[in-house]
């Protein structure tokens, strides 16, 4: 994954003092809890939080459910707490309200919470680290219509553009923030009609995500966009076999299928750079996790309080400090400038 500079952060300039250790014996384990351990996009994020820990000489457990599920998450949040020996837990959430009584518990606790990723509204943790999902919905959107010019006909040979909208997790916040922001940008448009049945969840299951496309292309086999909140999709290696057994690649190799979606990888950015993918919104999963050991260690051992003015005013709408990170467009021009290490020399 692509290490991004992120200014607005910059969190060891605006925390001050340089790291010192703790008294030796003390031990400070911080948990990262993803929606599911098993999703690419969240080991990128353990890898930065394996490297943080080394940076501030703590422990990263990397640690949740299998699947995205908020009821699991809950009750795994929950057991770990009882077990103890848990210094602060960076968690990104499946849904928000669920997860508000289990933050307050580990607050109560004495235990620090941070999210990341996907926020939990109204809760008692200490920050936000992520990017505007909304706004990234929007960036995700004027990407879409630069592959429909004025002028456009839908293959359906009807008046509206047709367009599907897949997910991961239908209760998760941040996806259903890009889902949103998506459709503000193409209803504002008016040339476009999402599909019945939108959005398709795929609950972060590389499996179901699969299905998911090709149960839609078979349903509508004219079918002009379809836009995805997430990233499971492209992990599948029938990605482009489904696409074929549709119909819905050209002569030159390339898809006539308009597909933009979330998150530069090893999977996506070489089918971005084929054309069968036409473009990604980018974020930056390593950070996250780095970032989020570093203020859980400065939270616990120099009792930091995070405030607004450390985030350069940025606040969640409860008014909890957000370390905005930033998003960028991959498109099959700047693939290959931008992530050499997904090609092969």
């Amino acid at each position: 994954m692509r290490r991004l500079v992120i200014p607005v952060v910059a969190v060891v300039a605006l925390l001050g003092a340089p790291w010192a250790r703790g008294a030796a014996g003390q031990e400070l384990t911080v948990l990262l809890n993803p929606k599911s351990v098993d999703n690419p996009f969240f080991l990128d994020a353990r890898d930065g939080c394996m490297a943080g820990a080394k940076q501030f000489g703590v422990k990263c457990e990397f640690n949740g459910t299998t699947e995205s599920d908020v009821a699991k998450q809950v009750q795994f949040l929950e057991n770990r707490l009882s077990a103890g020996k848990l210094s602060c837990a960076a968690i990104s959430a499946n849904d928000a309200a669920p997860l508000v009584p289990v933050i307050d518990k580990y607050e109560a606790a004495g235990v620090p919470v941070i999210t990341w990723d996907s926020d939990v509204n109204g809760s008692k943790r200490r920050a936000f680290i992520g990017i505007d999902s909304k706004d990234a919905g929007r960036q995700a959107g004027q990407l879409f219509l630069k592959f429909f010019p004025k002028g456009y006909k839908s293959k359906t040979g009807g008046a509206k553009i047709q367009v599907a909208i897949g997910t991961g997790g239908l209760g998760a916040p941040n996806l259903n923030d890009r889902i949103a922001g998506f459709r503000e940008v193409i209803d504002k448009d008016g040339r476009f009609e999402v599909v019945s049945g939108s959005p398709f969840p795929d609950d972060d299951d590389v499996g179901k995500a699969i299905k998911v496309l090709q149960d839609v292309l078979a349903a509508h086999p004219k079918l002009d966009g379809f836009f995805i909140s997430n990233t499971l999709v492209y992990f599948s290696p029938a990605f482009e076999s489904t696409l074929k057994a549709a119909g819905r690649i050209r002569k030159d190799g390339t898809s006539d299928l308009v597909h933009v979606g979330f998150d530069p990888t090893s999977a996506s950015v070489p089918l971005v750079a084929k054309g069968l993918v036409s473009g990604l919104v980018a974020q930056p999963p390593v950070e996250y996790g780095r970032l989020s050991v570093e203020l859980c260690t400065k939270v616990v051992k120099q009792k930091l309080k995070i405030t607004p003015e450390m985030t350069r005013g940025a606040k969640r709408p409860d008014g909890a400090p957000w370390f905005k990170t930033p998003t960028f467009t991959v498109t099959k021009e700047n693939a290959r400038k931008l992530f050499p290490q997904y090609f092969k020399a």
